[in-house]
């Protein structure tokens, strides 16, 4: 595959690192797996709104918790970018 695009799914992933491993396996040589999620962090994981968005941000990850993911995979071609609520990870498999 040249391109894997997941949006606003890995906070539901049950076991996130498998996910991951399992999405990069599938890449082929070259190519980008790009990961768009809410994120974890700032006042907006501490308001106790149990719907919608706020229950996804407190189910989130934040970049430490997505670098060390990706370090126990042995990824170490990848940015996180943070923007506002959201964080987006692209990794590339060379």
């Amino acid at each position: 595959m040249d391109l894997i695009y997941s949006t606003f799914s890995l906070h539901h992933w049950s076991n996130p690192v498998k996910g991951i491993k399992n999405l990069y396996d599938s890449l082929g040589r070259n190519r980008i797996l790009f990961i768009y999620d809410c994120f974890r962090g700032g006042i907006f994981y501490y308001i106790k709104i149990k719907r919608g968005i706020w229950e996804s941000i407190r189910a989130s990850y934040n970049p430490v918790d997505i670098q060390k993911m990706l370090k126990g995979l042995n990824i170490m071609n990848y940015s996180i970018n943070r923007k506002n609520l959201y964080i987006d990870i692209a990794i590339t498999k060379n």
